[in-house]
């Protein structure tokens, strides 16, 4: 569990929004869904992505 709000998830996903998270915010969101299995893509010709891992 990444144990931040749901506030902060919520900005985390507004690309909109002129709040940056901190980058200890972001790895503690990352790890946590690492943890359940998903696998973060970075093709270098394609778009960022996620997928099962």
């Amino acid at each position: 569990m990444a144990n931040v709000s749901v506030s902060t998830i919520n900005r985390l996903e507004d690309v909109g929004s002129s709040i940056r998270p901190r980058h200890d915010t972001i790895l503690a969101v990352r790890r946590a869904l690492e943890e359940v299995g998903v696998a973060f893509t970075f093709e270098p010709d394609g778009k960022p992505g996620v997928r099962e891992a």
